[in-house]
């Protein structure tokens, strides 16, 4: 058995995982992006993505920062 603290084990599997993904996205960038119909109905559904990561951001944005001022304000002074 290895002697390894196991607080290494989080960013040491997140390091492997970036590598992971990395690989994998590579191999889908090399890939045929199809025909003109695909690559049409493509940029549709990338448009519709990015319309809704845009406004769940915003809508995010409402709750958190009020959460993080409410936090940080109630920890303000404890640790010194």
């Amino acid at each position: 058995m290895i002697g390894l603290d196991p607080s290494y084990a989080a960013p040491i599997a997140g390091f492997l995982a970036l590598i992971v993904v990395g690989v994998l996205a590579e191999e889908i960038r090399r890939e045929d992006p199809g025909t003109e119909k695909m690559r049409r109905i493509a940029s549709y559904i990338e448009e519709g993505a990015r319309a809704f990561l845009s406004r769940e951001f915003k809508t995010i944005t409402y709750f958190i920062i009020p959460f993080a001022f409410y936090y940080g304000s109630s920890y303000a002074g404890r640790y010194h």
